[in-house]
């Protein structure tokens, strides 16, 4: 038995995606008997327990206590994960996040099983000092947190390039025991199909006319997702074209409010549940990625951005994520708007969305073959698991 272990995180498209698509991948795919096991906030648990069952019956779904906010009392779960390890024979671990991997490690016997994976979704330290992310608590401790989390690993995840930098700037990683494996599509975006009647009757559906060049922005717009350089760019283009439209697939926010206010008829705003979100991008001509640059921005793989490239659409993105700058730039799938100075819009052509979908299927699937020998490795090293820690000592 293996888990695949999450903390404090909720249902939602990217944990479908990254989390239940991917124990599905390892169990049916390549037959690694693999369980997910979440630790759910108080708040709220039963209602997140039954989304997180409802996708995937199997997990094991229990209470994180105490809260989070209350300090650095979160490690006293990692009692029950060692005894639900134990109980069932656990012989590897993939954590997600630097949180999971500190739990995990307490669940390590004297023969150094299970083996531990970190499974790198971002710069956490970064994040906390950047956008105050964490409680005071968690954030005074939060580097010395990610740096156990790549000492306490036999393997490691690392979702770019970027973020592989990071940890050897940050924390003097020396080692090679890893695998850059970028975040790929879930099953929802993998059948889907580019057809242009298609996409021409769900833009009618949406209110788009033929003439509309219809822009999409799927996602949170929390503080990194830097809203003002959004701002910025739209009410340029609201003004040089009236065919010029923005469709968020967001919750309602004050500062989409005031764009929807100042733009009339050049704003949309609607929140879909995770199934019904390809449908929707899939009617849209460009998608958006426009961020601050922080390290936090640098090092990310946002999710939207295969899921816009698998819909057909070209990104509209600034140089401020490594991945998806580099990968723009090398495959003319959209346009980096800091490096043109007069940016003019046209609708997509249905080679533009047929090539776009072609490079998402190439290097976002995890049923790639490449991919696939990545996670068998991966799975090879958890069953012998023991500590390399790929450290320089000084930095520990």
């Amino acid at each position: 038995m293996y888990f695949y272990l999450t903390t404090n995180e909720f249902y939602s498209g990217i944990y479908q995606g990254q989390v239940i698509d991917l124990v599905d991948f390892l169990k049916e795919e390549l037959n690694y008997n693999v369980r997910l096991i979440a630790f759910l906030p108080l708040k709220g648990f039963w209602q997140r327990r039954k989304e997180i069952r409802r996708h995937a019956p199997s997990a094991i779904v229990l209470p994180m206590t105490p809260r989070q906010s209350s300090g650095l009392k979160w490690r006293q779960n990692q009692y029950l994960l060692g005894f639900i390890c134990k109980l069932y024979g656990c012989k590897g671990i993939i954590c997600r996040g630097p949180f999971a991997v500190n739990l995990a490690s307490f669940a390590k016997n004297k023969n150094g099983k299970p083996g531990i994976c970190y499974d790198g979704r971002g710069a956490v330290a970064a994040e906390a000092e950047e956008y105050n992310v964490f409680p005071l608590p968690i954030k005074n401790e939060i580097r010395s947190i990610e740096r156990d989390a790549l000492t306490l690993s036999d393997t490691r995840i690392c979702i770019t390039e970027s973020l592989l930098r990071y940890w050897r700037n940050e924390y003097n990683y020396t080692g090679d025991n890893h695998y850059i494996i970028p975040g790929t599509l879930n099953k929802n975006f993998l059948v889907s199909s580019i057809d242009r009647s298609t996409k021409n009757a769900q833009r009618e559906k949406l209110g788009y006319g033929p003439e509309d060049i219809l822009l999409i922005y799927s996602g949170s717009t929390e503080g990194w997702q830097s809203f003002n350089l959004l701002y910025e760019f739209l009410s340029a283009q609201f003004r040089k074209n009236r065919f010029i439209k923005v469709l968020f697939l967001s919750k309602e926010e004050e500062n989409i409010k005031k764009l929807k206010q100042e733009f009339p008829g050049c704003v949309n705003r609607l929140w879909l549940s995770p199934s019904d979100v390809r449908d929707v991008l899939s009617a849209a001509d460009y998608g958006l990625i426009i961020r601050e640059n922080t390290i936090t921005n640098r090092v990310a793989m946002p999710t939207k951005f295969p899921e816009y490239l698998a819909c057909g659409l070209n990104v509209l993105a600034n140089s401020s994520v490594d991945l998806v700058t580099s990968f723009i730039e090398k495959h003319e799938c959209g346009l980096l708007i800091d490096k043109h100075s007069d940016i003019v819009l046209h609708g997509t052509s249905g080679a533009d969305n047929l090539k776009n979908r072609e490079l998402a299927i190439k290097y976002f699937n995890k049923f790639d073959p490449a991919f696939r020998s990545q996670y068998v490795s991966l799975m090879n090293k958890l069953r012998y698991g023991s500590i390399n820690p790929d450290m320089n000592e000084d930095h520990k």
